[in-house]
């Protein structure tokens, strides 16, 4: 995936962000279930409503204020911004020698990935659970025949490796997008936001590798 000046050729293939910002696929071949983007949209939803009632309560408390998305805080604090920003310093400011930006780019993704008070965490673990209720209970299809009792025996056929292979490149695109979302940094250059979505990629695919290769 990359931020991208396209041209109308690519708009078919642009994953809206919030405001008007996109983002082009550069893995056009994957074949993706539009059924993502809207479970994509409902863990926004849910999120945003754990959000507020989080914010009636107090139960979060201010941490959750730094991971909530654009659509959801217009406007965030120098103090907000700076111990947000501060939690990273430890990654952003090594050198060269001691980490390498793919590697910063990779251990950025998995502390906000891991958040579960943050936007792309709920969205992570949204679909993640999605993928693997939807592997367990839509099978690839239903046969029924008679048992030897005359009863009917229902078997439910597990979906193909490939078709989770494709709904796990579902969870990579959505999540990808609301970590961009939220961390903006992360898209400011295509190699960034390239070294962002293999990130996300190696983390989905670990979490689904069962289900993903069926081993």
């Amino acid at each position: 995936y990359t931020m991208s000046g396209a041209g109308a050729s690519d708009r078919g293939r642009r994953l809206r962000l919030s405001g008007d910002d996109s983002m082009v696929l550069v893995r056009p071949d994957v074949a993706v279930d539009p059924v993502w983007a809207e479970f994509a949209e409902e863990a926004r939803r849910s999120w945003e409503e754990k959000t507020r009632q989080s914010d009636r309560n107090g139960s979060w408390g201010a941490i959750g204020n730094l991971f909530k998305s654009p659509a959801v805080t217009v406007e965030t604090t120098k103090d907000e911004r700076d111990k947000r920003y501060g939690r990273d310093s430890d990654i952003i400011r090594a050198g060269s020698a001691e980490l390498e930006t793919n590697e910063k780019v990779f251990l950025l993704c998995v502390r906000i990935l891991n958040d579960k008070l943050s936007l792309p965490g709920f969205v992570y673990r949204y679909l993640i659970l999605k993928h693997k209720r939807r592997t367990m209970f839509e099978g690839g299809g239903v046969e029924t025949k008679l048992s030897l009792s005359g009863l009917p025996d229902i078997a439910v056929e597990a979906p193909s490796p490939r078709s989770c292979r494709q709904d796990a490149h579902g969870v990579i695109k959505h999540v990808t997008a609301s970590l961009i979302e939220v961390r903006p940094g992360l898209a400011a250059t295509s190699a960034l936001t390239e070294m962002s979505a293999n990130a996300v990629e190696v983390l989905v695919f670990g979490e689904l590798y069962e289900e993903v290769f069926g081993e």
